[in-house]
């Protein structure tokens, strides 16, 4: 502030001009700093610290001055955003994959990349626990009620009983015609034949149904015959033990599922398959709804196939081989996965495997002796030993449990339907009929099926009022 007299400078409370001695009146401002064109190109200013933000004076102040709003300067044009997945940099080794940014539930625990949702791990677990209730008796009766034992007293069973209801009925119907008149000789000879072969026929049966039902209850009803309330105790511990392992297996198998995965010949992908798949397999989780997705891995197998686990979806390297990279084929597999792992279908599956853990540590044993060894004595030794433990797997506890993974497939392949996948789906299917079908005869192919018929699948994925031809197969 100047004098208006003299122009000498002023305190801002100088009632007077110390020079002239003039009353201060009025005074005149510094002259204001130009501001230049908004178009003009201006040096650049030294380092400056940023301009502190504006107090606005609270609305109390009578006097305070409205405060003036200042125009931004205009924003620069911003960058695109980044895409889904940002592709490692060339040069280095490519990340571990995993969701692709996607939030993991339980990222920081041992269930992550588990379905979101879920309210916790507990709940997923007991969801997926729950799905194959079938094949959890099949797997309590065979680990836990020695249904090995019963298969192998109902053969001796019918053995036994076939010998006996042979010479029994022999001797019994050819006593019953000896008397008769002039033809009682030959009805004699006749009868003996045919009572000895009914004989024979009700003595199996009713041998190998014996045979059974001992197997199963003697070892309860011997020991505990005194006391039936013990009985009852016994066989309802029983059945929480084998509960209790199916648990504790459950979780074994999906915390230590990454190690297990990479033993068994799974691998990180690496960067230009991340560029590939996870743009996919985002847009699948997206178009599904999904809050979160498993981890992605790539097996170098030549099989055209994918398989989802409680955490992973692992594909081969063989599908996208097959289908040159299609992605529409590729989308429509990956969804199918993706429901798998989010109805919870592999907990599942290692549940019924671990209350069943007894029975398959030795059908799995068995097996192994038998793949081994090529010699004639050890394997007829191995089979003389292990017969009824395969005979329960094969025949009693993969058959209940192949009747649920039938329902899930066509569970899953709904999930590429959501996906809006549907033909991608369709497509792998009909080209791969043969490998996943084949002529479906006989009790491997038929009840242990662990898919249903393709073409069944293929009418499933249909559109209501669309005509589908039917789709060759791959020659």
């Amino acid at each position: 502030m100047r004098c208006s007299q003299c122009g000498e400078p002023l305190t801002g409370t100088a009632e007077r001009c110390p020079a002239c001695d003039a009353p201060v009146t009025g005074a005149s401002a510094a002259p204001a700093a130009q501001v230049p064109d908004a178009g003009a190109v201006t040096a650049p200013a030294a380092a400056l610290p940023p301009p502190p933000r504006p107090i606005v004076p609270p609305s109390s102040s009578r006097h305070a001055a409205p405060a003036v709003p200042v125009p931004a300067p205009p924003a620069l044009a911003a960058d695109p955003p980044p895409a889904a997945l940002v592709p490692a940099q060339r040069g280095r080794p490519a990340p571990a994959s995993d969701s692709g940014g996607v939030p993991a539930a339980g990222r920081l625990g041992l269930f992550s990349h588990r379905p979101a949702g879920y309210p916790s791990a507990g709940w997923w677990l007991v969801a997926g626990i729950g799905r194959d209730w079938r094949a959890i008796v099949a797997a309590l009766v065979g680990g836990w009620f020695g249904l090995p034992v019963a298969v192998a007293l109902a053969l001796t069973g019918a053995v036994v009983g076939g010998i006996v209801g042979l010479v029994g009925g022999a001797a019994v119907a050819g006593e019953a015609f000896e008397d008769v008149p002039v033809i009682g000789e030959v009805l004699a000879s006749f009868s003996t034949l045919g009572g000895g072969g009914l004989g024979a026929l009700g003595g199996v049966v009713l041998g190998a149904l014996s045979g059974f039902a001992g197997g199963l209850l003697a070892p309860w009803l011997v020991d505990y015959m005194d006391d039936p309330v013990v009985t009852l105790v016994v066989v309802l511990l029983n059945v929480l033990l084998g509960l209790l392992v199916g648990v504790l297996y459950t979780i074994y198998g999906t915390v230590l599922e990454p190690w297990r995965l990479r033993l068994g010949g799974a691998r990180r992908m690496s960067r230009r398959e991340e560029e590939f798949l996870l743009p996919i397999l985002h847009e699948c989780g997206q178009r599904m709804g999904l809050p979160n997705l498993p981890r992605l891995l790539v097996d170098d197998g030549r099989v055209p196939n994918a398989f989802a686990y409680t955490r992973h979806i692992v594909v081969q390297r063989g599908l996208l081989l097959e289908f040159e990279y299609d992605r529409e084929a590729v989308a429509g597999v990956l969804s199918h996965e993706l429901a798998h792992w989010h109805n919870a279908d592999g907990v599942a599956g290692l549940f019924v495997r671990g209350v069943a853990l007894p029975l398959y540590i030795a059908h799995r044993a068995a097996t192994l002796v038998l793949r081994i060894f090529d010699n004639s004595i050890v394997r007829f030794l191995a089979i003389s030993v292990a017969w009824p433990v395969l005979v329960s797997v094969r025949y009693f506890i993969v058959p209940l449990q192949s009747m649920s993974a039938r329902t899930a497939e066509y569970r899953a392949d709904q999930g590429a339907v959501l996906a809006g996948h549907r033909d991608g789906l369709r497509l792998v299917l009909g080209r791969l009929r043969r490998s996943v079908d084949g002529s479906r005869n006989g009790w491997d192919e038929v009840i242990c099926a662990s898919h249903p018929p393709t073409e069944l699948r293929l009418e499933a994925l249909e559109r209501e009022g669309v005509d589908y031809p039917l789709v060759p197969a791959r020659r």
